[in-house]
Formats: structure tokens, sequence, C-alpha cells
């Protein structure tokens, strides 16, 4: 929705409001209605914040950034397959080998540990 459709839409409604109560529970008091402008400016503001998020680069630029962002670009795809290489292997692994189990032995120097008095 753009900011004009919203002022008309927010004109619209405060004149709707005031034609449904033309005097207010005060008997007879005007009691004026807020202004809603400060909240659309707001909304903009934030909109605007928004659509700045990812355009903007405050590191300057010269040789060593363009090292920086070419290694990264070099290494984010290795990386990743890289880790899709781990899962396999290891979902392959618990396939052949099947999970760990806890030895008898693991599981009582384990309890008595954790039953241990604290220092």
């Amino acid at each position: 929705m753009e900011s004009a459709e919203l002022i008309a839409l927010l004109h619209e409604v405060r004149d709707r409001v005031r034609a449904r109560n033309p005097e207010t529970a005060a008997s007879g008091v005007e009691i004026a209605l807020p202004d809603l402008m400060p909240l659309a400016h707001a909304r903009d503001a934030a909109f605007g914040k928004v659509a700045a998020i990812g355009t903007v680069n405050p590191r300057p630029g010269g040789v060593i950034n363009s090292l920086v962002q070419a290694w990264k670009g070099l290494m984010k795809p290795i990386a990743m397959a890289g880790l899709a290489f781990t899962a396999v292997v290891g979902f392959m692994h618990w396939m052949v080998a099947g999970p760990n189990e806890v030895q008898p032995e693991d599981e009582r120097n384990g309890r008595d540990v954790l039953d241990a008095p604290r220092q």
C-alpha cells in the first residue's frame, strides 16, 4: 500500500468516525480525534529502513575488499559441499555401523559422576 493510499484511507476512516459520533460521550464537549500522521510517517521510515537492508555496503572498496569478497564467494560453495558430504557420510556410517550404544560401564561411570557431591 502506497503512502498516498494510506493517507486517503486514514482520512476516510477519520471522517466516518466523526460522522458516527458528532458528539462525544463527554456531554457535548468537543474532543479532537488523534492525529495519525506521525504513525504514517513512522511506518514510512520503517519501510525505508527495511528496503535498505542488503543495499547499503559501508565497507570501503578497494583491492583488499575485492580479495575478501572473492575468497568468500569461492569458499561458500566449497563449505556447503563439505557440510553436505559430512551429512551423507555420517548417515551412511549410521546405516552400516548402527547407532552408538552406551556400554554399561560408561553408564555406571556417568551416573557416579552425576550422583557425586559437588565441591
